[in-house]
């Protein structure tokens, strides 16, 4: 493939890089079109988001040394340093068709956690969010969300998406 722009040649060269690292995390969306994304916090704790409801993937584990490199080749793609226990260590960058964050050791408690989520191929409305059961309709009328049970799990969802929001 022949690239004008040095840098397109460095994004694709990343891009490729990156899902052969994580592979086994591309392969959850490539087996199932309704997975939007896919989250890992920490090796041992894979998660996926399927038609607005998140799942956990029992049988998935990632060595830290994996995670940690796909990271550093997100934050290299993009321009960005990355370093372990440092404002750096959170990263942001955008992969084709994805959105990819991260957060390394040990500002991320758990383990290395990723996120990375499927670009929509078009734009959901709130009944679409209604139909998927991620809200409801009030007897007033109004849209809420379901009602909350706090567990550790949506703690780690609710950081997860401070940081992929840029609001850490």
């Amino acid at each position: 493939m022949d690239f004008i722009d040095p840098r397109r040649r460095i994004e694709h060269d990343a891009d490729k890089a990156i899902r052969q690292l994580l592979k086994p995390l591309f392969a959850l969306f490539e087996a199932d079109r309704a997975v939007t994304e896919v989250n890992v916090n920490g090796p041992e704790h894979v998660f996926v988001t399927r038609n607005g409801r998140r799942e956990s993937i029992a049988d998935l584990r990632l060595e830290d040394q994996v995670l940690d490199g796909a990271l550093v080749a997100v934050a290299h793609a993009m321009g960005q340093e990355c370093e372990a226990g440092k404002l750096s260590s959170i990263v942001n960058g955008k992969l084709p068709g994805f959105r990819f964050a991260g957060v390394l050791y040990p500002i991320a408690a758990c383990g290395t956690s990723v996120s990375i989520r499927r670009h929509s191929p078009r734009v959901r409305t709130m009944e679409d969010y209604v139909t998927d059961g991620a809200f409801v309709v009030s007897p007033a009328g109004l849209l809420v969300p379901r009602a909350p049970v706090v567990t550790d799990e949506q703690v780690n969802d609710y950081l997860i998406r401070m940081v992929r929001e840029g609001r850490t």
